[in-house]
């Protein structure tokens, strides 16, 4: 490397450390929302103008004109440094990167810079430009030939359709970027596929196929050591639990998670357990002022951080908290910061679910012909998308609306939709049940094999352990061997 690659590299870094201090637990821009803590916005502005000074100082000194792959890589380099903190500042260093390798006719550089925009615009919720540049960067690898990337864009795109709760879509990806990852054998990559799996067949409620791949991913993470990974997983272990009406199983391995975030001072991994726990203390147990006072931890922690989908979360989470204790204009107030989040980044899952909470809202209040209004358009959503779990609720609400309306053709409309609904499930009771016993075993079985398999990691660690034992042993042997040989052969000579 020459003395002005080398200067390029060390501006790259300085740059990169800079701005990835957005990246810590506690130095993280916040987006849409005007309040923050002084002392955030005191690092922030100390930041910045490191920032400024250093890029100033890297144009100036000409090393940002240097052309060539280098110059490309590092310029992507920090475009995804910038990403958790000035996503604009992360899209135009990525589009002068993929401008230049563009020009260069460098298919592998244009690969990567377009699916690292397509990252870039998955986090700002911008998932229709995100699919168009993982769409572009797939081709570019696939013509190049490179299977990690081609497996990488395939799960990213997977990623997008879970937000447009296209699920079957989404596992059809998940499982072609898990073949190749499995012929390439890359196990970190493979524990990721394992948990988007999980993610994709609890989407579907389709809870054993989703302790299965859990399971899968939790023996993975730990034979790789990689403990907050393996918390994240026993996050979603625990949601399944939850969803099954297992309350004391679900908090366990919350706790598990919580614990291990607590000893690597995990901020984003515990806002999770965080939010999660207070779902069951909302939802299940009844217990509102626990949950506020968890959701409200969860929120503070996730401002720090630059994910506006998990913050419109929290948001109609505490809503719910608040029409659960009755307090409605609280409750509307939240729903509303939520959708528009929502709104922005085009989530739909995100807008049926909102949607359906605001018009349940304006019911409990008596204004039937408010509720309507958003009950309908999250019903017109979840059809579309065959979101079924708001597809019912929303039937049933619209009926109930409509009855106080005394406008009978809807109320009639809305409760024949929701009766045919009702007896469907009625006719699938007896199956459902079954169903829940052969759930319920397999679930048995699936936490035998992953006990099984944990106990093989441990028993295999041990005995690496003891060969090593064994190994320095026989050469401390083999040394003193040698030196008593040198030793006795020297005396003779003597």
């Amino acid at each position: 490397m020459g003395n002005k690659d080398k200067w390029i590299s060390g501006y790259i870094k300085i740059l990169s450390v800079f701005s990835t201090w957005g990246k810590s637990d506690y130095f993280c821009r916040t987006f849409f929302f005007h309040h923050e803590f002084p002392i955030f916005a005191i690092m922030r502005s100390i930041q910045k103008i490191i920032l400024f000074i250093l890029l100033l100082t890297f144009t100036v000194s000409g090393v940002a004109q240097t052309g060539g792959l280098k110059n490309t890589e590092m310029l992507i380099n920090l475009a995804e440094s910038y990403r958790n903190i000035d996503p604009d500042s992360a899209i135009l260093y990525g589009k002068i990167a993929l401008e230049e390798c563009s020009q260069s006719g460098n298919k592998e550089l244009m690969a990567r810079s377009q699916r690292s925009l397509g990252i870039t615009y998955f986090y700002q919720g911008e998932f229709n430009r995100s699919l168009e540049c993982l769409d572009s960067g797939l081709v570019l690898y696939q013509i190049s030939g490179n299977q990690k990337g081609i497996a990488n864009c395939l799960n990213t795109k997977a990623l997008v359709y879970q937000k447009w709760a296209e699920y079957d879509s989404s596992l059809r990806l998940l499982e072609q970027s898990l073949h190749i990852r499995e012929s390439l054998d890359d196990k970190e990559d493979i524990a990721i596929s394992y948990l988007n799996l999980g993610n994709t067949y609890f989407y579907k409620s389709n809870f054993v196929s989703a302790l299965n791949y859990y399971f899968k991913a939790v023996v993975s993470y730990q034979e790789l050591g990689l403990k907050t990974d393996m918390a994240d997983v026993y996050i979603n272990i625990g949601v399944v639990y939850k969803q099954l009406e297992n309350y004391e199983k679900a908090i366990t391995y919350l706790n598990f998670a919580e614990r291990i975030y607590n000893e690597n001072n995990a901020q984003m991994g515990l806002s999770r357990v965080y939010s999660n726990k207070a779902e069951i203390y909302n939802f299940d147990l009844n217990r509102y002022d626990e949950a506020l006072d968890l959701y409200q931890k969860a929120l503070k922690i996730k401002k720090q951080f630059n994910n506006p989908s998990e913050i419109a979360l929290m948001y109609n989470n505490i809503g719910t908290v608040y029409g659960n204790m009755a307090q409605y204009g609280a409750a509307f107030e939240m729903f509303e910061k939520s959708r528009k989040i929502y709104q922005q980044g085009g989530d739909i899952a995100g807008l049926i679910m909102v949607d359906y909470n605001m018009g349940k809202v304006k019911q409990a209040e008596d204004k039937f012909s408010e509720a309507v209004k958003f009950l309908e358009k999250s019903l017109e959503e979840a059809l579309k998308h065959d979101y079924q779990e708001y597809i019912g609720s929303n039937e049933e609400a619209l009926f109930q609306c409509y009855a106080a309306l005394h406008d009978m053709k809807k109320f009639n409309k809305y409760y024949r939709l929701y009766s045919m609904g009702v007896d469907s499930l009625i006719e699938q009771y007896n199956q459902t049940q079954i169903l829940q016993v052969e759930s319920e075993q397999k679930i048995k079985e699936l936490e035998q094999e992953n006990r099984d398999m944990e106990s093989r990691v441990a028993l295999l660690k041990e005995k690496a352990h003891n060969y090593r034992i064994t190994a320095w042993g026989l050469a401390a042997i083999f040394v003193v061997v040698f030196i008593v040989f040198i030793f006795i052969g020297n005396r003779k000579i003597s």
